[in-house]
């Protein structure tokens, strides 16, 4: 199984006076509703292109995503999940609400964590679309893979 918290501070990029100041890993949290299922995006337009692409809440990795135990760092994909959507889309889910969804490895060699959290009914926030599969399905403006990691979140939500 892999060590994810020494893999994180392993791929931490060192600045010349030896401080960690960033890492190659990346954390995507997918909020959901249920009844029925819905997924919420965020419209996100990279700087040298001309449309947005729909994408789940997230970011980087930060140095202040975790604590410091006896002088050892302790990085928490949950702590950068939750600072991500906060930031995002306002909205405020607990870390003990997130899950676990999938990894992958992209061609640049990033790593992106993928991260779920059931969202209470009654929250929400102007900055989400929340779309059911059918929707999911008919959208054309995902980013790369973000469709298909929709889909197959909302297959194993739905698997008892």
């Amino acid at each position: 199984m892999l060590d994810l918290w020494k893999f994180i501070k392993n791929n931490f990029r060192v600045k010349d006076s030896g401080t960690m100041t960033e890492t190659n890993c990346s954390v995507t949290v997918m909020p959901a509703k249920e009844d029925p299922w819905r997924i919420g995006f965020i419209e996100r337009q990279e700087e040298d292109d001309y449309h947005k692409d729909l994408v789940a809440p997230g970011g980087k990795i930060e140095m202040d995503d975790g604590e410091e135990i006896e002088g050892v760092p302790y990085f928490s994909v949950e702590h950068c999940a939750e600072r991500e959507l906060k930031e995002e889309t306002g909205l405020t889910v607990d870390r003990n609400q997130m899950e676990y969804f999938c990894s992958l490895t992209l061609p640049n060699g990033r790593v992106v964590i993928s991260l779920y959290a059931l969202v209470d009914e009654d929250k929400n926030s102007e900055k989400i679309i929340w779309l059911t599969e059918e929707e999911i399905k008919e959208e054309e403006g995902f980013a790369p893979g973000m469709k298909t990691e929709a889909l197959l979140l909302l297959e194993d939500l739905r698997s008892p």
